[in-house]
This record gives C-alpha cells, sequence and structure tokens, in this order.
C-alpha cells in the first residue's frame, strides 16, 4: 500500500517484496508436496501456476496473503493450491518475457509490465 500510495520508494518496496513471504496458485503440486527451494519448485512438472494472459505477454500472480487468493480461486476453481515461497527465489526463476502481478482480483493490486520485470531482474542481479 505504501509504494502504491506513493509513499514509499521502489527501493524501499523492492527490498520489502525480496524478503517477504508470497502465496502462488496452482492446479497440480509435485509428488512430493509443499517445498519452497527455488530449485524445486513446488508445482507440477510442467509447471501450472496461475498467471494472467494479456494481448502482449503473460504475469505470473502472485499474492501477500491467503485470503487475497480467494477471489482467484473463486473465478479460476482449478487453481486450488496454495504455496509459499520467498519472493526473491521466485523471482529468480522467472523468464524474460514476463509480467508481474501482485493480489490480482483485489482491490488494490500492483501490476508490473514486462519491462518493468525487466529491471526488477537486473537489480536482483545485482541486490
Amino acid at each position: 500500500m505504501a509504494y502504491r500510495n506513493r509513499e514509499i520508494p521502489f527501493s524501499a518496496f523492492f527490498n520489502e517484496l525480496l524478503n517477504s513471504e508470497i502465496k502462488v496458485l496452482s492446479s497440480s503440486l509435485n509428488k512430493e508436496g509443499l517445498k519452497e527451494k527455488p530449485a524445486n519448485m513446488p508445482w507440477g512438472d510442467p509447471p501450472t501456476v496461475f498467471c494472467l494472459r494479456y494481448p502482449e505477454h503473460s504475469a505470473l500472480a502472485i499474492y501477500t496473503s491467503r485470503d487475497r487468493t480467494m477471489p482467484t480461486i473463486e473465478l479460476h476453481p482449478d487453481f486450488v493450491y496454495c504455496s509459499t515461497i520467498v519472493t526473491g527465489s521466485l523471482l529468480s526463476t522467472l523468464k524474460p518475457g514476463c509480467g508481474l502481478v501482485i493480489n490480482p482480483y483485489w482491490d488494490v493490486n500492483l501490476t508490473f509490465d514486462v519491462e518493468q520485470v525487466a529491471m526488477i531482474l537486473e537489480a536482483l542481479q545485482h541486490h
């Protein structure tokens, strides 16, 4: 909220976000269940994490709490598995050309397009 309302700079928001645990929805899990290791993501193979599709790109959906996933689950009932992972670990696995949406379908949400995510990934490499 503070970043969205321009009460804190992006750098403060980014540092907080990287070290926070977030939720990701998927429609399947691997046989071993939930694990929070970047090298062994908890989702099935191939991954079936919830993304929003835009005409230009797809955007990974992440959530700041379990409650914030509920509108997505209501609209997309196949995505019922909620995994928790540290944001920095997840972002380090993103490929170029992917956007990011924080708390989609919630009153307060943030959207980052492909170029903004590329800048985030660049900053992550130097973080």
